[in-house]
């Protein structure tokens, strides 16, 4: 989600700090108001909205406008063909459809390109790619998995941290990607922190509202769900999508070595 996105968006300076403050306060405001509008109200000039809506991924103020307003748009649409339906044999092809369809979306919303491209660069360089996960995220990185390893790529799943593993691995050799839809899972916080202090080079997967993942490592992605009655269903989701374009683009990158 854009609101989401801007919330986590680094790097930002006190003026756009204060743009996104009153943002989130007043999401509203952006379908309202134009730039002018939108800076007269937080007593700052038209060219600085502008730069943080380029700043933050967009072409200007309009883009920004057009695509919140679509979001929000597409959530209403959610919440009443999907979310707030009774769920039977008729319409769950359609309501699932619409679940997948809204969920990707989302999603891709919350990617970063740049911090996207690094991590496809340092997957694709390094000899050995650890993923570690818990509880239902765990089949899905085990999947991940078997498929780097069609790529003779050397992958590995693991549920806790292996202190002797650790010891005995070569940090430059090894990326290891950590999981968590909550962003505050304990055990993976403690494997993120240790492998960070052994000089691993580590990629969060984790919530977007949540940081303390987030913090220990040198790279996020963010997974997106609402929490509604679909929540695992969701996240799942949201995992695979970014799981599977990982492995599309290491595919890419490896046969084109």
């Amino acid at each position: 989600m854009i609101l989401e996105k801007i919330k986590n968006q680094k790097n930002l300076t006190t003026q756009e700090r204060e743009i996104v403050s009153y943002i989130v306060a007043h999401p509203e405001s952006v379908f309202e108001m134009n730039a002018k509008q939108l800076a007269e109200a937080l007593y700052v000039s038209s060219p600085t909205i502008i730069r943080f809506c380029k700043k933050i991924g967009f072409k200007g103020y309009p883009d920004f406008q057009l695509s919140f307003i679509k979001e929000n748009v597409a959530r209403k649409h959610y919440e009443e063909n999907a979310e707030n339906k009774e769920v039977d044999a008729s319409n769950a092809p359609e309501i699932m459809e619409e679940l997948y369809q809204y969920v990707v979306k989302e999603t891709k919303q919350l990617i970063n390109q740049q911090s996207f491209s690094r991590i496809v660069t340092s997957m694709v360089k390094a000899k050995r790619i650890d993923f570690y996960a818990s509880d239902i995220n765990y089949p899905k990185i085990q999947q991940m998995c078997l498929n780097l390893n069609t790529l003779d790529i050397q992958a590995q799943a693991f549920n806790t941290l292996n202190q002797y593993y650790l010891s005995r691995m070569d940090p430059k050799d090894c990326v290891s990607v950590v999981v968590s839809h909550s962003g505050n899972n304990p055990t993976m916080i403690k494997t993120a922190y240790a492998l960070r202090k052994h000089s691993v080079t580590t990629i969060a997967i984790t919530s977007s509202s949540e940081r303390a993942l987030e913090l220990v490592c040198n790279e996020s992605l963010y997974l997106f769900y609402t929490g509604d009655k679909f929540l695992s269903l969701q996240y799942g989701l949201s995992l695979g999508y970014l799981l599977d374009i990982l492995y599309a683009c290491i595919f890419e990158k490896k046969h084109k070595l």
